[in-house]
């Protein structure tokens, strides 16, 4: 799970030194969820947990990226692997005491990204298809930050759309940090 996080962490690094939107299609299962009872975590633990969603979820925003979840499952391994259990993490994990290491599965941080998570078997290069089409339409939305009380503060962002049949697919939200307020050295005349 380490390295695979850290991998994506690069990758977000390294998509941040291009200017524009990008896609990323991870295709497969990804990182063990870690969601079991044989593991135990401390305290420090969730807290490096939660660093770990807060500093993905900003390079993701930060870099543009919309990343896309492909596991193509093999319907005749059913039961024996599934990704299907991320979607009860799907609900973000706004503070140290709510986070849990589901929220960082592949398929929550591509729909936290504001693309999809495919987990239905189904041919792989139509998928791979589906995901660039969506490229062609999109908007680019601006909005001023309220000022964070306190840090990684969470906020949730939804675009609705007025016109039945279309969904708007966004970032989940952001985590904010408090404003730096400033003042600037007094200038003297001479």
């Amino acid at each position: 799970m380490t390295m695979s996080l850290n991998a994506l962490g690069r990758i977000m690094t390294a998509a941040n030194t291009e200017a524009g939107r990008k896609m990323l299609i991870w295709i497969g299962t990804g990182w063990p969820m870690l969601e079991d009872p044989i593991y135990q975590f401390s305290t420090q633990d969730y807290a490096v947990l939660f660093n770990r969603v807060v500093t993905i979820s900003g390079l993701m925003r930060q870099a543009r990226v919309t990343m896309y979840s492909i596991f193509p499952a093999d319907p005749g391994m059913s039961g024996r692997i599934s990704v299907a259990n991320y979607r009860s993490f799907l609900k973000a994990a706004p503070s140290v005491r709510q986070v849990r290491p589901g929220n960082l599965a592949l398929p929550v941080l591509a729909v936290h990204s504001g693309g999809r998570a495919l987990d239905a078997p189904g041919d792989l290069g139509e998928e791979i298809a589906g995901c660039i089409a969506e490229t062609k339409f999109y908007y680019t939305l601006g909005f001023d930050p309220v000022n964070a009380k306190h840090v990684d503060e969470y906020h949730e962002l939804a675009v609705r759309v007025d016109r039945p049949g279309l969904k708007a697919r966004t970032s989940a939200g952001y985590y904010g940090e408090p404003g730096f307020q400033f003042s600037l050295p007094a200038l003297s005349g001479h």
